[in-house]
């Protein structure tokens, strides 16, 4: 069984497509099949978790979405004797639906049409367009990896409370540096900050650099397994690409902003269902109230308690496994 999966990276786009992609592809590994990654742009972190995993790589060359991009990836498919190909990016057009010789599972935020075998769209309040043949729909379909198929630890009340803090792969928004001007000027100096910050993000040094001067604020780089940071705090601080369910999944109440139109939807729903305070879009959120949004949450233990529960009934974090099923069983 070969999965091959075309899904691209960079500073602009972020990994979210990748990582979630890399998901499914563990999912797949799990059950003993094989899988081939087709990418431009991955972060050299990324790349290694592909080594690690046992994923072969193979790099595009050709323009990224082009006609002859399409073609190559159908021939590496019948060269592999591939079972699936998932698509997932906005650039990679309808060439990537059909014609390829195989069944092809489509990965979209958006209510596009599709002539995908299975159309994938895992945000909470999920729509299709009429045209889809088959949808997988809703958090119950959220790809996430292998670690987060664990049980959370028990909601934490903490008095002085940990925050993590993290903007995606790449932060193409720079949320990152936003956010640390107003740790700089002494906002929450009783919060301790987990500062994760993204494998692509071409200011991954400075940034280091600037947080490492800060007592209260604890700087990663490019982690490979989020599940011990998450578990670690009582409430997060997230730009709200697909991290939206990573969050969910170990019950971690977030102040979450949308780098990206796609993302204001799932973002809202999240935060109606009681999970999430949503700031708005990036271009639109001010110093203040992020600022105030953390300032409030870092102190009301209750709050926390309730958004944490809601939480629970968002997503489990075995999405990645029911996709593989269901491809298997269509299969």
């Amino acid at each position: 069984m070969r999965l091959v999966v075309r899904a691209d990276a960079s500073p602009a786009m972020g990994t979210g497509h990748a990582m979630r992609c890399l998901a499914l592809a563990q999912a797949w590994r799990d059950r003993g099949g094989e899988v081939t990654f087709r990418s431009a742009g991955l972060p050299e972190s990324l790349v290694k978790v592909l080594d690690d995993e046992e994923i072969v790589l193979d790099r595009v060359t050709e323009t990224p979405g082009s006609n002859e991009d399409a073609q190559r990836t159908a021939a590496l498919c019948a060269m592999a004797d591939a079972t699936w190909l998932v698509v997932d990016g906005y650039h990679l057009g309808s060439a990537f639906d059909v014609g390829l010789g195989l069944p092809v599972l489509r990965i979209d935020d958006r209510p596009v049409s599709s002539e995908a075998t299975y159309f994938l769209n895992q945000n909470l309040g999920a729509e299709v367009s009429p045209s889809v043949k088959d949808a997988l729909l809703g958090p119950h379909y959220a790809l996430l990896r292998r670690e987060f198929r664990t049980s959370p630890h028990a909601t934490k009340l903490s008095q002085f409370a940990t925050c993590i803090v993290t903007f995606g792969g790449a932060d193409p928004k720079g949320l990152s540096t936003r956010w640390l001007a107003l740790v700089e000027a002494g906002l929450c100096e009783a919060v301790h900050f987990v500062f994760v910050i993204g494998g692509a993000n071409p200011l991954r040094d400075a940034l280091v650099s600037a947080a490492s001067g800060r007592p209260n604020v604890e700087p990663h780089v490019a982690v490979a397994n989020m599940v011990p940071f998450l578990d670690r705090a009582d409430f997060a601080v997230s730009a709200a690409g697909s991290t939206l369910w990573e969050l969910a999944a170990r019950q971690v109440p977030a102040i979450v902003i949308a780098a990206a139109e796609v993302e204001v939807a799932p973002a809202r729903a999240v935060a109606d269902a009681g999970a999430a305070v949503f700031l708005g879009s990036a271009e639109n959120v001010s110093d203040l109230a992020l600022s105030h949004a953390m300032a409030t949450l870092a102190v009301d233990r209750e709050r926390r308690k309730k958004m944490a529960d809601a939480a629970l009934q968002i997503t489990d974090g075995l999405g990645a496994e029911r996709v593989v099923e269901r491809l298997l069983s269509a299969r």
